[in-house]
């Protein structure tokens, strides 16, 4: 996991967090999951006094604290009969309604031997439309499915760290969302590729510190706008995180810089301006004046030759 680098012009933190919800397919696919039908009543068992309550708890502390809408709750089939707590040959369990076919149709909570749950809407023994999946970690998502699989609005809950709220296809966050960062207090909202912050977002910290722009793989890549928690601003150009390219940096004194960066210092051309009758104007390297520049000072000038910030000869 990288992160996203401060400033070196007002030495503020560079881990300031990033997050993503790549790597994630894999916790809420399960089309495959849940495949157990209903033959006969020899292939289900109603659950004894004996065991129910551990069931039960089970079901509590997992899935029934994953709201759904009160429709999806109240859906059954046309035709059918709701079971009590039942368990299959395999020791998987299901509380719901079957279809008048012995198929697990309309709403039910299914909950797999090693624990991974699955509550929402049935349809002929296959998972429909509307869910929660919710892993023994206590992982989950919840929302629109199609195929058994994460397809429109949904939300994702992954090791309570990150909860994404937004659009899915095929599994992974797509198209627009939010996404929120337990670790880092950290707030995304905007555009979404395969689970990455790709496109333009604006991305807020606790602690102040707010980018607004463009992102790519995660990073500030492109134009954007940053504000950092002392109060600088920086607007122009970013690459892999970092200040580089052309742009305007303002300080919290008034100072203002406009010119080159690179990997996050005034690097190259620039005009260092603290106020209207006094500015430097030049070549830089690593926030030092290095080469030909000029002071500008209540309308006298003073050029000479600077070595990392130090004039080291006068040109007249």
């Amino acid at each position: 996991m990288g992160f996203i680098q401060g400033c070196n012009l007002c030495k503020t933190p560079k881990e300031v967090g990033e997050i993503s919800t790549n790597g994630q397919k894999d916790n809420i696919k399960a089309k495959q999951l849940f495949e157990t039908k209903v033959k006969n009543t020899k292939d289900i068992t109603i659950i004894n006094n004996n065991n129910i309550s551990k069931v039960i708890s089970t079901m509590n502390s997992k899935a029934n604290n994953i709201e759904l809408p009160e429709e999806i709750l109240l859906t059954k089939p046309e035709k059918g009969f709701r079971t009590d707590l039942i368990k299959f040959n395999n020791d998987d369990t299901y509380q719901g309604y079957f279809n008048e076919k012995n198929q697990k149709d309309g709403f039910g909570i299914y909950v797999k031997k090693n624990g991974f749950i699955y509550k929402g809407l049935w349809k002929e023994d296959k998972i429909g439309e509307y869910g929660a999946f919710i892993t023994p970690e206590g992982n989950y998502y919840k929302g629109n499915l199609v195929n058994g699989e994460a397809n429109g609005e949904g939300e994702l809950m992954v090791n309570n760290k990150m909860k994404y709220v937004g659009n899915f296809s095929k599994n992974l966050p797509n198209q627009k969302g939010t996404i929120y960062n337990f670790v880092d207090n950290s707030i995304y909202e905007g555009d979404i590729v395969d689970g990455r912050k790709e496109g333009q977002g604006i991305l807020k910290f606790n602690d102040g510190t707010v980018y607004e722009g463009s992102f790519v793989n995660n990073k500030y890549e492109g134009f954007g706008k940053l504000s950092f928690k002392n109060g600088c601003k920086y607007e122009g150009n970013f690459s892999d995180n970092m200040m580089n390219g052309k742009g305007k940096y303002i300080y919290t004194d008034g100072k203002e810089y406009n010119g080159d960066f690179h990997m996050g210092f005034k690097h190259g051309f620039g005009r260092l301006s603290w106020n209207d009758n006094k500015y430097f104007e030049g070549y830089w390297i690593n926030n030092k004046q290095h080469g030909e520049g000029t002071f500008y000072i209540d309308g006298k000038t003073l050029k000479g030759i600077f070595r990392y910030g130090k004039m080291i000869m006068k040109i007249d």
